[in-house]
């Protein structure tokens, strides 16, 4: 076992120094006070996560998560007329989205994983466009050689 009395930062080596002993509760309490603020202020977007890049005051809040497999992006579109102009183009990180939701607009939205170059499929059902990308494998071996 520890010899927790033994700890350096005890009572008693505070009171040696003439240092008043932290309430440690206190600090706790505050952290975790400061965890939830700084976790909510990544949910709001203020984080490096994933989000569109160019946030406009009008565009729509884009939602980006991954599976095993997939990375699907959902965008909530007000009106159906908004997506004849929409072209999509993804590289393996990133992905824009050009004239949405205005004709001279241009979204991008940073990938958390790299993606495929073939298989990605975009649907609009029900107010929301999804877009759904094919994550590249991680188990692709290449065998290399030896030179004597």
């Amino acid at each position: 076992m520890f010899p927790w009395k033994t700890f350096p930062f005890t009572e008693e080596i505070f009171k040696m120094m003439n240092m008043p002993f932290p309430p440690v509760q206190e600090h706790i309490n505050q952290a975790l006070s400061q965890w939830d603020e700084w976790g909510n202020a990544f949910k709001k977007g203020g984080g490096n996560g994933p989000a569109a890049s160019s946030p406009d005051a009008g565009a729509p809040s884009i939602e980006v998560f991954e599976t095993l497999d997939f990375i699907f992006i959902r965008v909530p579109v007000q009106e159906e007329s908004m997506l004849t102009g929409l072209k999509i183009f993804h590289t393996s990180l990133q992905v824009m989205l050009k004239s949405f939701p205005k004709p001279d607009a241009e979204q991008v939205i940073r990938l958390p994983s790299p993606v495929r170059r073939k298989g990605t499929t975009a649907k609009y059902r029900d107010g929301i466009l999804e877009i759904r990308l094919l994550k590249k494998s991680e188990h692709e071996m290449t065998e290399v050689g030896i030179d004597f």
